[in-house]
Parts: structure tokens; sequence; C-alpha cells
């Protein structure tokens, strides 16, 4: 699509970021076969949201997105996205009018798509618009912890229909086990018992950990006797931390067990 608009539109420049995920000598070989190389850019992962904010409009392909914070993150940064329909973040793009949608592969909708936005202004930051409206509404951090912890809750309160007590474990996230999902850490842990996962997950992100004790507290309301499991606990301050969080939730009525 690049490659074709590139003989209608001047001053064009396509960066592609992101991990190489072993396309990287593929697409640099595409890029010189169709002799686009001195216009492309490869920066490779970048942590912070420079990108968006330089960028002119955010064109994020992927197919098999359950659901993509890219395009959402571009969005609030001021830069229109074009996105595959049909995928988790796609339907609230076209949602919420904040964006273009194409189908996939495509390469002609994709081309006419991205001429649109540069050849339509107004309209791309009316859609901008409308995305940071949506994200400020519907995505905000509140609100999406709210809803882990309805959905824990729920799915306790299923599973354990019938059962008058249980043992519920928090999460445990081991980082190596998520390096290629979108937005997770990509670095190698050299000792997974050590790493951020487990506990030292929960308590560096403490509103993630409180929502799931929240969810026990009201398993436990529901008149059932409750056990609360810590896993890769390494240290007392650990588990000194976690009672706090307790008290702050007025959860009483419970056991506490350690893994380690």
């Amino acid at each position: 699509a690049y490659s074709k608009l590139e003989k209608e539109m001047d001053n064009l420049n396509l960066i592609i970021a992101g991990p190489d995920e072993g396309y990287k000598s593929f697409l640099q070989s595409l890029c010189i076969e169709l002799g686009l190389i001195d216009s492309v850019t490869f920066t490779g992962f970048i942590s912070d949201f420079s990108v968006y904010v330089d960028a002119d409009l955010l064109v994020y392909p992927s197919s098999y997105e359950i659901f993509g914070l890219v395009p959402f993150e571009s969005l609030m940064c001021g830069t229109p996205v074009i996105v595959v329909d049909k995928t988790g973040c796609g339907d609230l793009i076209k949602e919420s009018k904040s964006g273009l949608t194409v189908s996939y592969g495509n390469i002609d909708q994709m081309k006419d798509a991205i001429k649109y936005i540069f050849e339509n202004k107004t309209e791309s930051n009316r859609m901008v618009e409308n995305g940071i409206y949506f994200v400020k509404n519907n995505l905000s951090w509140s609100k999406i912890v709210n809803e882990y912890e309805n959905l824990i809750y729920e799915g306790l309160k299923k599973i354990l229909n019938g059962f008058d007590e249980a043992y519920i474990r928090t999460s445990d996230l081991k980082t190596d086990k998520f390096r290629n999902l979108e937005n997770s850490p990509k670095g190698i842990e050299q000792n997974p018992f050590m790493g951020l996962h487990g506990i030292k997950f929960g308590l560096k992100y403490p509103e993630i950990l409180k929502s799931e004790l929240m969810a026990i507290k009201r398993i436990s309301l529901l008149g059932k006797k409750v056990g609360i499991l810590l896993p890769q606990i390494t240290s007392v301050e650990e588990v000194l931390e976690i009672k706090r969080y307790l008290k702050e939730l007025n959860f009483e009525n419970f056991d506490l067990g350690i893994i380690v």
C-alpha cells in the first residue's frame, strides 16, 4: 500500500516501530525489492509515546489482536489511526467513529484510507477528538480495574457454587511467559523465582492486586469461608504489605497462606 501511495503523494516516510519478532529481514528485503529502502525506517521497540506524537498517522494492520492498546494510545497523543476491521480494537474504533477501518490484506483499501487521512485534516481531527472522548469515558484505569474485579468475582462465584470453603490464589503472572504480548515487558528473567511475577507483580501494580482481593472479599460476604494464597513470597515485608492492603479493604474474615 505504501509503495503505491508513494507514487501518488510527495514527502512520505514510513516508520516501522516494534520488536523484530523475526520479520525485520523479510521486510527490509521487501523494501529493497519495491525501491523503498530510502524512505522506510526501522526503529525497533520504542518504550515511550514519542513515536505517536511525531507521527502524522498510525497504521495498525494486525489481524489477530483481541484488544490492542496501540491505536488508543495514538489517539490520546492526537494522531489519527487506521486499523483492521473485525478485530477487538477495530470494532471499538468503528463504534466510536475515532478512525478508519480496512479489510485485512486489502492493499488498495489501505492506500485509499491513508490518502484520505492526509487529504482530510478536518475529518481526521474530528475522529481524534472522538477517540479521546471514548478513551476517557470507557477505557480509564479505574473503570478497567472495576471491570477486572467484577470479572474475577463472577468467575469465582460460578466456580465455587456448591462449595462452602475455598483457598484462592492471587495472580501469578510470570513475565517471561507473556513476552510476546503487546505492551508486555521484553526482558528475560535470569531467575524466574525472583522476577517480576507472583506477589511482586501485584505489589508493583497494587490496584490490580487490590481488585483481586476485593473480589475474594465479596465471595466471603456470600457466607463462604475463604483462604488467600500469596504466590512466590520471598520476604516478611511482602506479607506485611499485603496485610496492610487487606486492612485498607476492611477484609477481616479470611485465612492467609503463602507459596514460596
